[in-house]
């Protein structure tokens, strides 16, 4: 029986091991034991690995996606990996092709969308996943794109902006965000959290010391008084209704309710049984 000296399981087909100062990993049963000094998790099949301060690709058969010859290298997103030479960025694909010379102060990608965000001197901006320029950087930090707007700063401030690079809200807020389907933003004014709709309305205004987004578009959690709580959305009426509840509350709530049900069917079924 083998005896590893540390372990890190990515899949139930790969684990990742060290074994007498040697790194290896288990994938698909077969053990491949390599001289890296470093390998990183496996993500879409694809692992960094190390040798003599360099980095570079493998497969899950242990076969060099590209050559190990870059100064850093990022785990691959979306099919998508940021690399680092002489402290400049660009950006591969899985096959290890150059989509993105390595021209670029900052690269981050994003989870989702169609663009990446770069930094140049102290500004961000926006690019296409082929390379190509779509906001010149003049931003303080830049968000992922969601349905059609996204999250931008300047000077400490937040707002939101469209695919034309045209303000739909103005960076007014101390934070902000836009997470969720249902069209409300969570924003930050002064010390207060609260929610705005696309056109800058409060929906609820800022009133709360800490609050989330919604997470099923009616519910989100709000914190007031130092109390966590639940604020719901009523779509059944013309307006949003708004009721922010201790959870412990809720939780005896639900609990009379539930008794109170059984309480009814047991009733129901007394009847029944005298008939």
């Amino acid at each position: 029986e083998d005896k590893f000296d540390e372990l890190s399981i990515d899949s139930e087909d790969l684990i990742r091991y060290k074994k007498d100062d040697r790194l290896g990993f288990l994938s698909n049963g077969i053990d491949y034991q390599t001289d890296y000094d470093y390998i990183g998790p496996f993500v879409d099949d694809r692992a960094v690995v190390s040798q003599n301060s360099k980095y570079g690709f493998i497969d899950t058969i242990n076969q060099l996606v590209f050559d190990i010859k870059y100064d850093s290298i990022s785990t691959f997103v979306n099919g998508m990996a940021v690399v680092e030479n002489n402290q400049k960025f660009g950006v591969v694909d899985a096959m290890g092709k150059l989509v993105v010379p390595i021209e670029h102060d900052v690269i981050q990608l994003f989870e989702e969308g169609d663009l990446i965000a770069y930094k140049e001197g102290y500004n961000w901006g926006y690019m296409t996943l082929e390379g190509e320029i779509f906001i010149t950087p003049e931003y303080d930090r830049v968000h992922p794109f969601y349905d059609g707007l996204a999250r931008i700063e300047i000077n400490k401030k937040h707002g939101f902006i469209n695919r034309e690079n045209e303000f739909i809200i103005r960076p007014t807020y101390n934070d902000a965000s836009w997470y969720a389907d249902n069209g409300l933003m969570l924003i930050k004014k002064n010390i207060f959290y609260g929610y705005i709709n696309r056109d800058n309305e409060y929906v609820v205004e800022p009133s709360f010391d800490d609050a989330t987004d919604f997470f099923d578009n009616r519910t989100a959690y709000i914190k007031d008084n130092r109390k966590w709580g639940i604020i719901v959305l009523n779509y059944r009426l013309n307006y949003y209704v708004t009721a922010a509840l201790p959870v412990i509350f809720l939780v005896i709530l639900v609990s009379v309710m539930k008794l109170f049900i059984i309480l009814v069917k047991r009733v129901l079924n007394y009847k029944r049984d005298d008939r």
